[in-house]
């Protein structure tokens, strides 16, 4: 029934976006900070590496300048792309030092290429560690532990085989593995932490 309550809302703001006089001047972007497990792999929460939890909608709609009725589902995107992306629409520049990638070249049809080879995903709280990315691998360390994953997700969507010791991916392991030291290496800490 939230999902229900949550379409009727969304309903409303478009129904009156719709009737308002900015309707044709007006960027549209429906996001979520998470997805969620619903018992696959046996969770049901959101602080997990699975494609379940860090996969989330980001839909884009301005009809006359966004591609509309196009979807793309191997795109790495990022919600940290949201800045750069609407810092482009609204003719301004993003702020320096940013890591995040413009989208609006790919929401118009000007651009069919990933806009990044890998992406970086962070967990927290209980099962913190951190993720990298390809269009068709993931491979993910837990803090504090010995732990790694490779899984494709091409022949694997419901990452269940673990590939980080079959010899035939090393390759690939480590291309990972160095993809997600270079990204830590750059983090830069906030102040005060």
């Amino acid at each position: 029934r939230m999902v229900e309550m949550a379409d009727a809302e969304i309903g409303r703001i478009l129904h009156a976006l719709a009737a308002s006089p900015q309707a044709d001047n007006t960027l549209v972007v429906f996001t979520s900070d998470h997805g969620e497990g619903v018992g696959e792999h046996r969770l049901d929460r959101k602080n997990f590496h699975y494609e379940a939890a860090i996969k989330v909608p980001l839909v884009w709609a301005w009809p006359g300048r966004i591609l509309e009725s196009a979807t793309d589902r191997t795109t790495l995107a990022s919600g940290i792309d949201l800045m750069p992306t609407l810092c482009a629409y609204a003719g301004v520049a993003p702020p320096p030092l940013t890591t995040a990638q413009n989208l609006r070249p790919a929401l118009e049809g000007h651009s069919s290429k990933n806009v990044r080879r890998f992406l970086p995903v962070e967990m927290s709280m209980r099962a913190v560690g951190r993720v990298v990315r390809s269009e068709r691998f993931k491979y993910a360390v837990f803090a504090g532990e010995a732990v790694e994953q490779l899984f494709d997700l091409q022949l694997d969507p419901g990452e269940t085989r673990n590939l980080v010791s079959e010899p035939s991916y090393e390759e690939i392991r480590r291309e990972h593995r160095a993809a997600l030291g270079e990204w830590e290496r750059r983090l830069q800490p906030a102040r005060g932490a």
